[in-house]
């Protein structure tokens, strides 16, 4: 005989589990692959220079110093690869190329018919006849000039991280920089034309740096960076007025930006 009690129990059994809601585990994102970004920030750039003049027109000769900064924003593209070793190393391989307009001036007057006092011309000697100490002919008026620019900048590095979570990468890096450079000087003699010259090159040098970048999804990054290069000193000859110059330069940068991974 089925009691109330029966049909309760019966009843009860026939109904479906409910099983517990799944838990979310977000994704780990993978390091390893290519990637291709953008970025920008600041650069700060700063040229020293020494040059020497032997005066064509009298017997004098002179040789002066000069520092420039050429600060400026920057910024380009950035294209690397990343290998994850195990579960907290990333290492791999990075380039990059940045656009500025990094621009220093140096000029000062001399006055003809003696020795032009100390601290009147910043122009690394290389502005011709009238520089500090340089004894030129009476009656003449000299003014010169040199311009430093520094159009781009690039980079091919390599990168060592650790993992301080799944998605956080702390970095260092380092290896070859490369930067265009243009100086032009040129003086005037009684306000005419006395000589001019302009040369561009690509310097080379050494960078190092770190850096802390942040994957928002498993494709999506971003980055924020420091780097220090180093140019060396490279020369610079003046032939038709006997000048030469040398200019050393470095820079210390701060950038962010943002990659997509492939």
């Amino acid at each position: 005989m089925l009691t109330l009690f029966d049909l309760a129990a019966a009843s009860a059994a026939d109904l479906p589990v409910r099983s517990a809601p799944p838990v979310f585990t977000a994704p780990v994102p993978e390091w390893t692959g290519f990637y291709i970004g953008a970025q920008g920030g600041y650069r700060f750039d700063e040229v020293r220079g020494t040059g020497f003049l032997a005066d064509p027109t009298a017997s004098g000769i002179d040789t002066r110093s000069a520092r420039l900064n050429l600060d400026s924003v920057v910024g380009g593209p950035r294209i690397g690869y990343d290998l994850q070793v195990g579960q907290s190393f990333v290492v791999g391989v990075v380039g990059d190329f940045s656009f500025g307009g990094g621009r220093g001036l140096a000029s000062g007057t001399g006055i003809a018919g003696g020795v032009i006092p100390p601290g009147q011309n910043q122009a690394f000697g290389l502005a011709a006849q009238g520089f500090d100490g340089v004894i030129i002919a009476p009656g003449r008026t000299v003014a010169g000039s040199v311009s430093v620019h520094h159009a781009w900048d690039a980079t091919v590095r390599a990168r060592v991280g650790y993992l301080y979570a799944n998605n956080v990468l702390l970095y260092a890096t380092g290896g070859l920089a490369l930067a265009n450079e243009r100086l032009s000087a040129a003086f005037t003699v009684n306000g005419v034309p006395g000589g001019a010259f302009s040369k561009s090159q690509t310097r080379t040098g050494w960078t190092a740096g770190a850096g802390i970048e942040y994957a928002i999804t498993e494709h999506w990054r971003t980055h924020v960076e420091y780097r220090y290069a180093d140019y060396g000193s490279s020369n610079y000859n003046w032939a038709s007025i006997g000048a030469t110059a040398k200019a050393k330069f470095s820079t210390n940068t701060v950038l962010a930006g943002v990659s997509y991974k492939f």
